[in-house]
């Protein structure tokens, strides 16, 4: 369980913890056995193997989720990984501004009409001088 966390992170003193409470209760119990008045023995031997069962089975469960959330960790790692590689950047093989062909078709279609109107201007003037 410390190959892949600290000491102080949140889960392991949780873990840590509950087993010094298990341990403190287990103590407690064999106190209570060396007492008279304790109850009987194998009421105390069931409740501690049931202690002991639940405890192991704790254990082993948040060992499991540690497991599945490293995998996980790798998992999202590689996926990114992956990802990144994937987008590369790229280069145009051809502009797409300015379009020159539409340019020089719009400039020549203009000085066309501007050409007419000033020839009509200029008939216009000779036919009223005459």
């Amino acid at each position: 369980m410390l190959s892949f966390q600290s000491k102080q992170s949140s889960e392991v003193v949780r873990v840590d913890s509950q087993i010094q409470a298990v341990e403190k209760q287990i103590k407690q119990e064999r106190e209570r056995l060396a007492m008279e008045a304790g109850g009987a023995l194998n009421s105390i031997s069931s409740e501690y193997r049931a202690l002991e069962l639940q405890a192991k089975f704790a254990e082993e469960a948040y060992q499991g989720a540690m497991g599945a959330l490293e995998n996980t960790r790798i998992e999202a790692a590689r996926k990114l990984k992956q990802l990144s590689i994937l987008q590369s950047p790229t280069t145009p093989e051809y502009a797409e501004k300015p379009d020159r062909i539409y340019d020089i078709t719009v400039f020549i279609i203009l000085a066309l009409f501007f050409t007419l109107i000033v020839n009509m201007l200029i008939l216009i003037v000779k036919d009223h001088r005459d």
